[in-house]
């Protein structure tokens, strides 16, 4: 891969099969090994992506606005679920062993939570309760939502 094309974004013109509704805004490229078909979450004011690359299980957590690779977290392979904070601070990323929250100025994870496979998630207004539906442990078992304190 030409490393001038590496880890950037690009603007991307329409062309005249697309509507102004269809326009897209942006095409990112992550490293050349990167293999993005697991769950990717972008922050609500549009700064942060963060996308689970098959490839080694890891987190790619981009700024938008820059147009580049921030950082690449070490998370465990086989995640659900990336869900970012809604003041864009915390990203939540799941695992076949927990529940992780990582800082995304840092890159450094915070806290986890014991919970695993976890594929829906959300946050309150305020960032401070965090909702999740784990798997049920048996067939027979009831569905549950259960309701998390956000450490910090």
């Amino acid at each position: 891969m030409d490393d001038s094309k590496a880890n950037k974004i690009y603007q991307v013109p329409i062309t005249a099969n697309e509507s102004k509704a269809d326009e897209r805004k942006a095409v990112l490229t992550g490293p050349e090994d990167a293999v993005y078909d697991g769950p990717l979450a972008l922050s609500q004011d549009g700064n942060w992506l963060a996308v689970e690359t098959s490839a080694d299980g890891s987190i790619h957590l981009f700024d938008v606005k820059a147009g580049k690779l921030l950082t690449t977290l070490a998370a465990d392979v086989g995640g659900e679920l990336l869900l970012f904070s809604p003041d864009g601070s915390l990203l939540v990323s799941s695992a076949t062993d927990a529940i992780r929250f990582w800082d995304v100025k840092t890159g450094k994870q915070v806290s986890t939570l014991a919970e695993k496979d976890i594929y829906v998630g959300s946050f309150n207004s305020s960032g401070t309760m965090l909702a999740i539906a784990p798997p049920s442990a048996a067939p027979n078992d009831p569905a549950k939502i259960e309701l998390w304190a956000v450490p910090g």
